[in-house]
């Protein structure tokens, strides 16, 4: 039952990484930036280890950091 189990993880693990679209990501050079940043969605813990802890967010802001 174990094997199935991580048989099924790897082969969805696989199929997500294959199917993303980095082209989805690319914001335009002239989308305009949000006056006031605030975050829509998370944080939520993506990954945690002993080592390493990666927390994601959504913001309103699709521009990413301000220069």
């Amino acid at each position: 039952m174990n094997k199935l189990l991580l048989k099924l993880a790897i082969t969805a693990t696989a199929g997500s990484l294959l199917s993303l679209n980095p082209v989805v990501a690319q914001v335009s050079p002239t989308t305009r930036k949000a006056a006031r940043v605030r975050i829509t969605q998370g944080p939520e813990v993506e990954l945690s280890k002993s080592f390493l802890t990666i927390i994601t967010w959504t913001s309103n802001n699709p521009g990413g950091s301000q220069p």
